[in-house]
């Protein structure tokens, strides 16, 4: 870039610039001197610097005064640098004198390990070493003298050349007596690095979808089959959890499982057609052959579309699919309304609880999602991994369906929890729930073993995972408290 003449530039002085660094900013301006000029800046603490020197040197030009500055700077470098050239003649002197001590040794066995330790160098200095002892101050070339002065008389012409050079060029240099390098970082514990490796599942075909016969009666008529539905347990037969957790039914035997609160279409089961309609019901881990990856681990559907049955109070999960294809239909129902439902991920703020709160859409009738009771709430809110709560009700409704009695507790409980009726999960078994104080009402938990591990992997199928650290649930099951006063 070529800058027009009169053009003036600012250079900049940091600590310890030097003059080749000097030098090379400068030139910067090609025609220096025919047109182009300079102005020095400096911090304060740099120019206090540079005063200094020149009084010492005295100079008057302030361009004098920079480069005597740098040119001191410039010495100084050298200077530090020695301390690591003659680190390194030193530990090489040590060396040689080390294979002497050994070529001459009659012993060549028994003065091997001998040999191999005066070879080993340290990486890092001890705490001791460093601060342990008082460090007194010495030239460089005393320090060498110093270090060698046991070398065989075949090195002493090494060394004296390496202690002429110290004196020649860094005669005023001092370091410490007891350590020659500088201090080093010392890492106190090693860190493991640790990377999840990611299997992705393969490349699948998406199943045409259509909205069944039973579907279409629910939506024109009052009166539906409810056998021709499928239960959320049977929507989770091709994932992990139904291997893990539902197969052998050692949590319980009704876990999504009883159809008389909640129930789905069957299309909300089926999204793949690289498996067969008897794998997905009947395997225990419907697996990709090249990937050996759970197939619908990740490519269960979220329950965005609930409609609620007037007269029976059911909640039935809908395919957005069917709902677009009755749209016409679902306008003109009576019978029962359809709502949007989006379980809570994240924390409401107080400047959004309004919205937070509004109700979400409805056909036909513009009302919010009203539950016959907690425990279609919990069950509802288990199986999408819902991680937060509107209020101290809610979280009573899924410690009921949980099983689990978290802190504070009352003294009683905390009896109960002496005696072993509580274990540490907070979850109290069913044998042992009459004897417990405040499980009256926990008619509908269907556990029979603590659900933790059961919410927290069904909350990772629907990728939520990174929040549920932080989240109301994590207190409730990780850290057997509640969110909110009792």
């Amino acid at each position: 870039m070529q800058f027009p003449v009169g053009t003036r530039a600012a250079v900049t002085l940091g600590k310890g610039l030097t003059k080749d660094k000097l030098t090379q900013s400068c030139m910067r301006m090609r025609l220096l001197g025919c047109g182009h000029t300079l102005a020095f800046f400096a911090a304060f603490e740099v120019a206090k610097e540079i005063e200094k020197l020149s009084k010492l040197q005295q100079t008057s030009s302030v361009v004098g005064k920079v480069l005597a500055w740098t040119f001191h700077n410039s010495q100084e470098q050298v200077r530090d640098g020695f301390v690591n050239w003659a680190h390194q003649g030193i530990k090489e002197i040590q060396k040689l004198n080390a294979y002497q001590i050994y070529s001459n040794s009659s012993d060549r066995i028994g003065s091997l390990e001998s040999y191999s330790d005066q070879l080993i160098e340290t990486d890092d200095a001890t705490l001791n070493e460093l601060y342990g002892s008082c460090h007194d101050r010495c030239l460089l070339s005393d320090l060498v003298e110093k270090r060698c002065e046991n070398c065989s008389h075949s090195l002493q012409l090494f060394k004296e050349g390496l202690k002429t050079r110290c004196e020649v060029y860094a005669s005023s240099k001092e370091i410490s007596a007891n350590i020659l390098d500088e201090e080093q970082e010392r890492e106190l514990e090693h860190e493991q690095e640790r990377e999840n490796q990611v299997i992705r599942p393969r490349r699948m075909t998406p199943r045409d979808p259509n909205v069944p016969d039973c579907v279409k009666k629910l939506v024109s008529d009052e009166q539906f089959s409810k056998p021709d539905f499928i239960t959320l347990r049977d929507c989770l037969k091709s994932t992990t959890i139904w291997k893990t957790f539902l197969s052998d039914s050692k949590l319980g035997l009704c876990i999504f499982g009883d159809g008389t609160r909640i129930i789905a279409s069957p299309e909300f089961a089926e999204v793949l057609t690289d498996f067969s309609k008897k794998d997905s019901v009947n395997n225990v881990a419907c697996k990709s052959r090249k990937s050996g990856f759970p197939i619908l681990d990740e490519y269960l559907r979220d329950p965005c579309w609930v409609l609620q049955h007037h007269a029976s109070g059911i909640l039935i999960l809908l395919t957005p699919f069917e709902v677009n294809s009755l749209h016409a239909h679902l306008r003109k129902m009576e019978h029962a309304t359809l709502f949007t439902y989006q379980p809570h991920f994240q924390r409401s703020s107080e400047s959004l609880e309004p919205l937070h709160h509004m109700p979400g859409l409805s056909i036909p009738r513009r009302k919010a999602l009203e539950f016959r009771n907690g425990t279609v709430y919990a069950e509802l809110s288990v199986f999408c991994g819902n991680l937060y709560f509107d209020n101290a009700e809610e979280e009573k409704w899924i410690c009921n369906y949980l099983g689990v009695i978290p802190l504070p507790r009352t003294e009683e409980q905390d009896e109960a929890f002496e005696e072993g009726l509580i274990s540490l999960s907070g979850f109290v078994p069913p044998e042992c729930r009459e004897l417990v104080p405040g499980t009256e009402e926990w008619t509908s938990c269907p556990f029979t073993d603590c659900p933790r591990d059961l919410v927290v992997d069904l909350i990772s199928i629907r990728n939520v995972q990174t929040l549920y650290p932080y989240s109301h649930m994590r207190n409730l099951l990780g850290k057997i408290k509640r969110n909110f006063p009792s």
